[in-house]
């Protein structure tokens, strides 16, 4: 039976678990499954590291502290039907849910970019830290959604600094348009099914895209879709495309 209980760790912690010994659980998974869930002894976890990378073991008591007896490593298997949600900058608090539920939603990688309109200001560096705390909100949703893998965050990034995350072989680009001619969900008819091409969604800032970004975009290949009959804000517009794009790969 696949057990019901999951917990996060770190790859440094990962590395530490061979199958068929005993491994120490990390202090954050131990407070988890003994403090939060109060699991007793002998009951069955499961460990990820939000890179494909799974621990199941049994809880175990040892006079050294709490572990996971007959513990099975599984390696990362190839993850499939990627995701891209390319958004322009908004402020964390938005921010933060928007990554908590595109990662239920099955998103794979997320690019922030830094829009003319964007609300807020900031480059990679400044964003270290809040990026580190987007990163374990996704991991957590992972956990919470039953996903081995946790979205990849990069960025933000300037317009410049976009064009090689955003062009490849497989790759097929849309960007939110109010005044687009095709829906979303008339673009992915015309396109086959497949979980192995990229799909991706360019999101603008609240006040919009500018006429030189949407050209810019265009210049890559991107197709200007409308999302809905409404004006959508800009942490609701990624939804539309995860579930039109879960739909045309048969998983809704």
């Amino acid at each position: 039976m696949k057990p019901k209980h999951r917990a996060v760790i770190n790859s440094e912690d990962m590395d530490d678990f061979q199958s068929g010994q005993v491994g120490r659980l990390p202090q954050d998974a131990m407070h988890r499954f003994l403090k939060v869930l109060r699991l007793p002894a002998g009951e069955a976890v499961e460990l990820l590291d939000g890179s494909g990378r799974l621990v199941v073991g049994k809880l175990f008591e040892g006079s050294d502290g709490w572990g996971l007896q007959d513990a099975r490593v599984e390696a990362a298997p190839l993850q499939n039907a990627p995701m891209l949600l390319v958004q322009a900058m908004i402020r964390p608090a938005k921010l933060e849910p928007l990554v908590q539920k595109a990662t239920e939603m099955g998103l794979t990688e997320l690019i922030l970019w830094q829009a003319e309109r964007s609300e807020i200001k900031t480059n990679a560096a400044q964003f270290a830290k809040k990026r580190a705390r987007l990163e374990k909100i996704a991991l957590d949703a992972a956990r919470q959604s039953g996903r081995r893998f946790a979205p990849v965050i990069h960025g933000p990034y300037t317009v410049s600094e976009l064009e090689g995350h955003l062009v490849g072989p497989q790759k097929t680009l849309f960007v939110g348009d109010l005044e687009a001619e095709k829906w979303i969900s008339q673009c992915f008819q015309s396109i086959k099914t497949s979980d192995t091409a990229e799909f991706g969604l360019v999101v603008g800032p609240e006040g919009g895209l500018t006429p030189q970004e949407i050209g810019f975009f265009e210049g890559l290949g991107a197709t200007g879709v409308r999302l809905s009959p409404h004006v959508l804000r800009t942490e609701t517009a990624a939804f539309p495309f995860l579930c039109a794009l879960q739909w045309h790969r048969g998983r809704l």
